[in-house]
């Protein structure tokens, strides 16, 4: 029977950092709740307290991968998702995000659906090509690899 993840959760950042060209990624601990990863997705909301109470919603810009593929499995095994923020929502009033703050959502509406905005792409840096002057990728100094 296929468990039907219509929940709010609640999640430690247990790490926060500045990504260049992306935003600023959070990885969120579940602490409690019953949340479904399909719906944390770009444009969706999150409501972050720090330590000392202050709140700010943010908009979720992307999903990060460098702790392996958000999926639900993964939420279940080692309780965590990595998203990322935009870089103004994490600087906000000059006080960063950062380990210790509090995340809840996704937010929803009260029609019980997930509170979707507007959001940026998430910039994707340049694909790579051969560069056909080296022989080789582009870091490859001229004269190819044998060049090293």
């Amino acid at each position: 029977m296929k468990k039907n993840h219509r929940g709010h959760g609640r999640f430690n950042i247990s790490d926060a950092l500045d990504v260049p060209l992306r935003g600023f990624l959070l990885r969120l601990r579940l602490l409690e709740g019953d949340v479904s990863v399909k719906d944390i997705v770009p444009g969706s909301r999150l409501r972050l307290t720090s330590p000392d109470g202050r709140e700010r919603l943010v908009t979720v810009r992307g999903k990060s991968l460098t702790g392996g593929r958000n999926s639900q499995e993964r939420l279940a095994k080692t309780g965590q998702i990595d998203v990322i923020i935009g870089s103004e929502d994490a600087y906000a009033d000059d006080d960063p995000v950062g380990i210790g703050w509090i995340a809840e959502g996704p937010l929803r509406g009260e029609d019980g659906r997930v509170v979707r905005g507007e959001v940026a792409p998430v910039r994707r840096g340049r694909r790579r090509v051969r560069d056909s002057a080296t022989g080789g990728w582009p870091w490859h100094p001229p004269g190819g690899p044998a060049a090293y």
